[in-house]
């Protein structure tokens, strides 16, 4: 890449500075380099991933979406499963493809074991159950991820969280549920 053979680890190391550095395109170039250059599949799988990320990041959302969709065919049993559905979700649901960016965010939680990752992921379906006018399954999808904020270490500082509180109120409001809103709210 840079003219010097470099090692899978070093091109991993820059990829990640690059990304950090939100120099996405360079990322890109060397996600996409690794995606073709590992030979584990876990390692393919997820600079597969990654590589869709800087393609959501740049707001290539055609691209990124061609990478994740052929994600569960070639990686079916892989560990990044959950991830590669989340992000397709909040690719369709940028593009406004709400019912299936629910579908993506629904397999992702099938899949995902962590807690604070479902929560979060339940925070995306109420986002999505919201932009469909679907307040009453907004509402329990904000619900749901409140019930899991005790549980998660750290649970304050997760922006989803705070933020589920004020789209139940949202969503309580849209459903002419003005007292229990300003409960919410308060």
């Amino acid at each position: 890449y840079l003219g010097v053979v470099v090692s899978q680890d070093t091109l991993w190391r820059v990829a990640e500075g690059y990304e950090k550095l939100e120099l996405w395109e360079k990322a890109g170039e060397l996600y996409g380099r690794l995606a073709v250059l590992c030979r584990e599949p876990e390692q393919k799988a997820l600079a597969t991933l990654r590589l869709s990320n800087t393609y959501l990041a740049r707001g290539d959302y055609p691209a990124a979406l061609e990478q994740l969709q052929q994600f569960p065919p070639r990686f079916p049993k892989s560990r990044y499963f959950s991830r590669a559905q989340r992000v397709q979700g909040e690719v369709l649901f940028r593009q406004g493809k709400f019912m299936e960016a629910e579908e993506s965010y629904h397999q992702a939680l099938a899949a995902e074991t962590d807690s604070v990752q479902s929560a979060e992921i339940r925070y995306l379906l109420g986002n999505c159950y919201g932009e469909m006018g679907n307040f009453r399954q907004a509402v329990e999808s904000y619900q749901r991820v409140l019930q899991v904020a005790p549980g998660v270490g750290g649970a304050p500082s997760k922006g989803f969280i705070r933020e589920s509180h004020f789209r139940i109120a949202d969503a309580l409001y849209a459903l002419f549920r003005h007292t229990e809103a300003a409960q919410a709210y308060a």
